[in-house]
């Protein structure tokens, strides 16, 4: 990772000067891309240069170092702020940090002190920057695929190929994947394994037909993923806010059962909240819900 990005404010010419010269800002990860003497000129640079951090005076005339700070907090949360000063004023201290200042340095500035604390804000903005280019990339492949992207997401999650903790952070980035109160239902659906005895080339034609018009309707009510599961069933998972979404997808298969002319077999899980919802209770769900489906005909939770 690059050096990152330092603007240094204070509307005192030789203190200034000593704080752009003095350190070995190079050698504690920055560069510095601006300075400014006064609060209307360091709004200016930081808005031109866009630095990760600013280093700046508490106290100047006209507009203070809290003043800027307030302001480029507003167009830019991410900035952050090391606020310096003179005196140990504790309602100065206070407000520096209602308004999100990482730090408070007293002059004159201890070397350490600097040091620990240019390294640490450092590591919250290399933080910052790898999740913006992680969502850079989700972005760019929701852009390319984004169903294809989501679904691979929540199979290998399903199939405990991926962490809980992943998968939330997939969510959380992408946000209007996942809604408070949303729930997941579990469909397995295949046709009965007799007929592909009797019939394998008609079996396996019936069953690409079931597959693709069990896809067509759930896709008209819900958002879904789709996949085969271990066993080779074909595997929907369904996200919902509906109560009745477990007797719609019952109602749906018993269509298709009938549209299809096939002997139709399959298993609703019951709804499950929040990521883990994902996933449900499988260890015990997933046995009964293939009892369900070996008995041959179409059940949801309670009849098992």
């Amino acid at each position: 990772m690059g050096l990152l990005k330092l603007v240094i404010v204070d509307d005192e010419p030789i203190l200034l000067e000593g704080l752009v010269k003095t350190y070995d800002w190079n050698g504690m990860g920055y560069e510095v891309v601006g300075f400014a003497q006064s609060g209307e000129q360091a709004l200016k640079v930081i808005r031109e240069k866009k630095p990760h951090v600013v280093l700046t005076d508490i106290r100047m005339k006209q507009i203070s170092g809290l003043m800027v700070m307030e302001e480029i907090k507003k167009e830019n949360p991410e900035c952050q702020f090391v606020v310096l000063s003179a005196y140990r004023d504790f309602e100065y201290a206070k407000k520096a940090c209602d308004l999100g200042a990482f730090a408070y340095l007293l002059k004159p500035i201890e070397d350490e002190k600097l040091q620990a604390t240019m390294t640490d804000v450092g590591k919250i903005c290399e933080d910052q920057i790898r999740n913006e280019e992680k969502y850079d990339r989700w972005e760019r492949l929701l852009k390319k695929d984004g169903d294809g992207f989501l679904q691979v997401v929540v199979q290998k999650y399903v199939q405990n190929r991926l962490p809980e903790e992943k998968v939330d952070e997939v969510f959380h980035t992408l946000q209007d994947v996942m809604k408070e109160g949303d729930r997941f239902i579990t469909v397995y659906a295949d046709l009965d394994l007799a007929y592909k005895i009797t019939n394998e080339l008609e079996y396996e034609a019936s069953r690409f037909s079931m597959v693709r018009m069990i896809e067509e309707k759930i896709a008209e009510r819900f958002t879904y993923w789709k996949f085969e599961s271990e066993e080779g069933h074909r595997t929907f998972i369904v996200k919902t806010q509906e109560n009745t979404a477990v007797h719609e997808l019952k109602e749906l298969l018993e269509e298709v059962k009938k549209e299809e002319n096939s002997p139709v077999i399959a298993a609703i899980s019951k709804p499950y909240k929040g990521i883990r919802g994902i996933r449900g209770d499988r260890d015990s769900s997933h046995t009964s819900s293939f009892k369900c489906i070996r008995s041959g005909s179409i059940y949801n939770p309670g009849d098992c």
